[in-house]
């Protein structure tokens, strides 16, 4: 859990440089560029917030989301450099900072699918071991609260609410236990 807050921490630290960094790209662009950069600039920044949400609790859809946006992110340079031949320190950054956003992203989902694999595995001995539970209840039945004991059939013993009947193996357990039997017994 801790390398995954330290993840999403630098992921944050990177996306708001990104977008500082992609803030003074577009704003040497006139016109229809501007708009549409800027356009694309808020459309992403809003798309970051919403995925950082799952991310914090280490949802791999979050990170897959978060994935997605620096790939987009990583298309739009592309765009601006073959559109404009823009480059200097704020581009290189830029371009450098979003791959790494996307690798830190990526680890992540890959982590998250690794951890979900070994936590899902039941180890070889659990596999193995069956746990069976008969219940078989005693030859007689009687009331906790009652002075006899009888036989299960008998029209009685199906009076004596469930949560007051104890099982009895044999007559001595019966009678050490001070019942006496039924007349459904003699």
């Amino acid at each position: 859990m801790g390398e995954s807050r330290f993840s999403f921490f630098v992921t944050d630290i990177i996306i708001l440089l990104v977008f500082l960094g992609l803030i003074r790209i577009i704003f040497r662009f006139k016109g229809l560029g501007f708009l549409l950069e800027l356009l694309f600039l808020v459309v992403m920044l809003f798309a970051a917030f919403i995925a950082l949400i799952p991310a914090y609790s280490g949802s791999r859809g979050g990170w897959g989301f978060l994935a997605i946006i620096f790939f987009m992110i990583l298309l739009d340079l592309l765009v601006i450099y073959l559109k404009t031949s823009v480059t200097g320190k704020a581009f290189m950054a830029v371009l450098l900072l979003s791959a790494i956003g996307f690798v830190i992203a990526i680890l992540n989902i890959k982590k998250d699918k690794e951890e979900e694999i070994i936590s899902t595995e039941e180890p070889e001995e659990e596999k193995d071991e069956k746990v069976y539970t008969n219940f078989e209840p005693g030859k007689y039945i009687a009331s906790k609260q009652g002075t006899v004991y009888h036989s299960p059939k008998c029209e009685w013993a199906n009076n004596i609410k469930e949560h007051n009947r104890i099982w009895l193996a044999s007559d001595q357990e019966a009678k050490k236990k001070g019942y006496k039997k039924h007349d459904c017994l003699k």
